[in-house]
């Protein structure tokens, strides 16, 4: 048979076959980072070995690693981490079964790395209409993109305060936003009638650097105060979404009456306090409390989820204002980057666990796993042993989890689009299943940071209506 090559090899009296490596790939390369993945024909476990080298007769194997230790599989990956930009790595896959008997391998294979800067911006500009001014700019692939303001054009981006800037997650290629001046936080300015500003993009995967722009130069016809330099007195602060110009915030509120969400009129009273009395925003505090669940402490520890897009904080009074949270601030997510992202578990939630395998019920269900049988698999591990140490309970070994992906989405809650629209809420580099509004409510809460008045009074209010 010309189609298949078998070679049977007999070593101390055990007869077994050289196996076969199909499927080798190479994916997801960045400048410090790539996903190796395989196939066998046979359940093996394997070595890979990776180092630079001048070429495929000169290498230098620094690195080794055994993968699916006292696992069998068919299917392989690996995710290299801490890699040079624009460098060749040469790697070696071998295959063992369990008593350590080799099983051939694929031969030396190599792929390079990105370089740290391969991005261009190119064409856009700005104009203004009052204080409304319209960023527009160009680049030659879709990267996560910033604006960057300044009061002065010598103040360097590591001097920038927290609200200087607007977040584009996914830019496209060509992309437009309006941002609203007076609502930056922009100290020491050299003018009120100038504000400089550029673009950065970094990428999708690891965060660095792609590009940036030349710092540009915006000159207003009239004076527009920002928030550096407004008075702290006086007046309360205009907080409400329909009153800002930017694109994602205005896209939250469609979406909020889009879904035709109503509150209660105790939820109103509370708002409408809270609004009263924040009468001046914190930009540096909004910005680290951002995606996190508060509590007053020093009231009735009223809870208030702070929406990363807007940093605005919105009240959620009991399980029926959670769901309406999960409606309106979810974001689409597949099943495959959701699978990258471990599981957490709140023990001190309310929770139907059957089988005793420290799973509850619902969340064996958003898991695939039988809610009736402890260990699913078959492999002498409870599901919940395994998924707390960061195992599949469906018999797939230890998944490969994406870090930097699990970063990005922190304080979201991720919708999966691709199933029943599950709601799943990241924090600490975990996703907390909210099956429903009653057990979203419990499990922000027990997530949740303690706040006192006067520092919650710092940040802006929204509302779900």
């Amino acid at each position: 048979n010309n189609n298949s090559l078998t070679k049977t090899v007999t070593v101390a009296g055990s007869e077994f076959s050289k196996a076969e490596f199909t499927n080798i790939k190479v994916s997801d390369i960045t400048s410090n980072s790539a996903v190796i993945s395989w196939t066998t024909n046979q359940s093996i476990t394997s070595n890979l070995q990776w180092g630079l080298g001048s070429d495929a007769n000169n290498l230098n194997f620094t690195n080794s690693l055994d993968l699916d230790r006292n696992v069998l599989k068919t299917s392989h990956k690996v995710v290299l981490n801490n890699l040079q930009p624009n460098r060749r790595y040469y790697y070696l896959i071998e295959g063992q079964d369990t008593n350590g008997y080799g099983r051939g391998g694929p031969g030396v294979r190599s792929f390079e790395t990105t370089n740290t800067s391969t991005g261009t911006i190119t064409g856009g500009g700005h104009t203004v209409n009052g204080r409304i001014a319209k960023i527009q700019w160009r680049t030659d692939g879709r990267y996560n993109c910033s604006i960057v303001f300044k009061g002065r054009s010598d103040i360097g981006d590591d001097l920038l305060y927290p609200g200087a800037g607007i977040s584009i997650s996914y830019a496209g290629q060509d992309t437009s936003v309006q941002v609203d001046l007076g609502q930056l936080n922009l100290p020491n300015r050299e003018s009120d009638r100038i504000v400089y500003y550029k673009i950065v993009c970094r990428d999708r995967n690891d965060g660095h650097k792609v590009t940036e722009s030349s710092v540009n130069k915006i000159e207003l016809s009239a004076p527009v105060p920002t928030q550096a330099s407004v008075s702290t007195t006086g007046a309360p602060v205009q907080n409400d979404p329909e009153f800002s110009s930017n694109t994602e915030v205005l896209a939250l509120r469609e979406r909020i009456k889009r879904l035709e969400l109503r509150i209660t009129e105790l939820e109103r009273e509370v708002v409408a306090r809270e609004r009263q009395l924040t009468t001046r925003i914190n930009a540096r505090l909004t910005q680290q409390v951002k995606g996190e669940i508060l509590l007053q402490v020093e009231g009735k520890g009223e809870a208030w989820y702070v929406d990363l897009i807007t940093g605005q904080r919105f009240y959620l009074q009991n399980g029926q204002s959670a769901y309406q949270a999960l409606q309106a601030f979810g974001l689409g997510i597949t099943n495959a980057d959701l699978a990258k992202i471990p599981v957490g578990l709140e023990e001190r939630a309310e929770r139907v666990d059957s089988d005793g395998d420290g799973l509850d019920d619902r969340l064996e269900e958003a898991l695939g796993t039988d809610p009736n049988n402890p260990d699913s698999d078959g492999d002498g591990f409870k599901d919940g042993d395994e998924v707390k140490n960061e195992y599949s309970p469906r018999g797939q070994g230890r998944p490969s989890f994406n870090r930097t992906l699990a970063g990005n989405l922190e304080g979201r809650i991720a919708l999966q689009v691709e199933s029943r629209g599950q709601a799943w809420y990241i924090h600490d580099g975990k996703r907390y299943y909210l099956k429903d509004g009653a057990l979203a409510y419990q499990i922000m809460r027990y997530l949740s940071l303690g706040i006192t008045n006067d520092d919650i009074r710092q940040i802006a209010v929204g509302e779900l209506e």
